[in-house]
């Protein structure tokens, strides 16, 4: 006969509970503990942090050009399968070999020339296409197989360079065999000209797949990042002055040599131009030519005083109506085409300055100040000058 059981029979509630607990003591029942993951910092409701992102540049006249050819690289790390192809980054322009298939050396011979400043950086990666192509996780980034990174200041140190053929020793490794042409331009004295730092304003969200709209963190990051750029630009023109003294006192013998006797930088003006999508600042520079000071003459007492003028130039805007006023998220490549639209209609009323300023240059004594202006509609530049 089997006892009688007079407690009361257990409730599902606590039958599961006397489960767990037995669970917990045998070593087979136990489950790891999942960790707690901390929010992202810098993340505000819900968007990506407010980090130095790339900075664009275009300018009027440019230091120098820069030409390379990339013959071939060698023993490129990877299995043999890799389909790799080299991207060049020169400033703000980039440009791709073709891939080649399954091989660790390969050979493009591919020729890119682009203009370029002193403080730009001449930056290589090699990539692997396959890899790149099979890859279906937009926010996963692929590294490149090596990279290399060479400031053109390197270059310009050495004078100009033609078809000068080099190994570069990559960065993960393997090497890059190229050939470089380095032609610095002169400056005409006289001519004003403009350095343009455009930023990104709006960034990417916390998964990097969409750009938002940007909050105060992410606007003082980016005009802390191009006013830090033109600093640095600044100081580099500082530098090709000295440089191009220097040349002059060495190189005087030489026919070829077309430098100006007493080339001096001039800065005119700093102007920042805010957009909805883009963060800009202007430098308007010229160089000039130091005169030798003349005793002063009695008729210089009666010379004509100079008048301050204006001259307005405008551009319509190159976005479409309806993304005018776009708030919501956006792909990035949809974000870049307006960044890029904001950029080009910026330069192309600066661009309309500068002409107009070169050829009426005996119309005037000297340029006081360059002021651009953008709004969502158009672009403006407003041009000071002294009569």
């Amino acid at each position: 006969t089997m006892p009688l059981n007079f407690e009361e029979p257990e409730t599902k509630q606590e039958k599961s509970e006397e489960d767990a607990k037995r669970k917990s003591r045998s070593p087979f029942g136990r489950k790891k503990e999942k960790a707690v993951v901390a929010p992202k910092k810098n993340t505000v409701g819900g968007k990506a942090s407010s980090s130095h992102r790339r900075v664009f540049t275009k300018s009027s006249q440019y230091f120098a050009t820069f030409t390379v050819k990339v013959i071939k690289a060698t023993d490129l790390p990877g299995k043999k399968s890799i389909q790799p192809y080299c991207q060049i980054y020169l400033g703000s322009t980039s440009f791709a070999t073709k891939p080649k298939k399954k091989t660790n050396n390969p050979e493009w011979n591919e020729e890119f020339s682009t203009p370029v400043d002193r403080d730009d950086n001449f930056s290589i990666k090699v990539w692997d296409m396959g890899k790149l192509e099979r890859n279906v996780d937009i926010a996963k980034k692929i590294p490149p197989l090596c990279k290399k990174k060479i400031p053109l200041k390197d270059f310009a140190r050495k004078g100009n360079l033609d078809h000068d053929v080099r190994t570069i020793s990559m960065v993960g490794g393997g090497s890059l065999e190229v050939e470089i042409t380095f032609t610095i331009n002169i400056p005409v004295p006289g001519q004003i000209h403009t350095k343009t730092f455009s930023y990104p304003s709006w960034m990417s969200d916390r998964y990097g797949v969409n750009q938002v709209e940007p909050d105060m963190d992410s606007i003082n990051t980016g005009i802390t990042t191009i006013a830090r750029y033109t600093s640095r630009w600044l100081l580099n023109q500082r530098a090709i002055q000295a440089s191009l003294q220097k040349d002059d006192d060495e190189d005087e013998e030489e026919e070829n040599q077309d430098i100006p006797d007493g080339l001096m930088f001039e800065l005119i003006d700093i102007s920042c131009c805010a957009h909805d999508k883009a963060l800009e600042l202007v430098v308007c520079y010229s160089w000039n030519q130091k005169e030798e000071q003349k005793d002063d003459d009695d008729d210089d007492l009666f010379t004509r005083p100079s008048i301050l003028t204006s001259k307005l130039f405008s551009v319509a805007t190159k976005i479409p109506k309806k993304k005018l006023y776009e708030h919501k998220g956006m792909a990035a490549k949809s974000y870049q085409e307006l960044f890029n639209k904001v950029r080009s209609g910026t330069e192309e009323v600066l661009q309309n300055a500068v002409e107009w300023a070169q050829e009426n240059q005996n119309g005037y004594s000297s340029v006081y100040k360059l002021i651009p202006i953008s709004t969502p509609h158009s672009h403006h530049a407003l041009l000071w000058y002294y009569k």
